[in-house]
């Protein structure tokens, strides 16, 4: 029997998987574009902001253009009371890695700052996962 934190990681990874093969096509085998880094950037602020205020993560898919936000601490139940954006990033692959300080509030009411590593893509969605 699988664990919730199991589901929730085969949950993540079929998804990363499904986008990927929806992204990488049947055919010619050619990459996306490389993310743009300022879009990037851009919608990894929107998705942390949304996070930060206690909106349904959901809501960031149903936005033009949608963002794929898929981070398990987002969904259970750590709580985001602040984040700066790292002005610099790498590029890892086609994607655009982009670290963050950010300050997590768990259930039991205990912060610990933390630093958190994005991928971005941007091209042809904007898809956010946890490195």
């Amino acid at each position: 029997m699988f664990s919730a934190s199991s589901s929730r990681r085969h949950l993540l990874w079929g998804t990363t998987l499904l986008f990927s093969a929806a992204l990488g096509g049947c055919g010619g085998g050619s990459l996306p574009d490389r993310a743009d880094p300022q879009k990037a950037k851009d919608a990894l602020r929107t998705a942390l902001e949304t996070w930060q205020k206690g909106e349904p993560i959901e809501t960031l898919a149903k936005r033009a253009p949608p963002i794929y936000f898929n981070d398990p601490k987002a969904t259970e139940g750590a709580r985001l009371t602040s984040f700066e954006l790292d002005d610099n990033h790498e590029f890892f692959g086609q994607s655009v890695r982009v670290t963050v300080k950010a300050t997590l509030e768990r259930e039991s009411g205990k912060s610990k700052q933390r630093q958190l590593n994005y991928l971005v893509d941007t091209s042809p969605a904007v898809v956010i996962v946890p490195d």
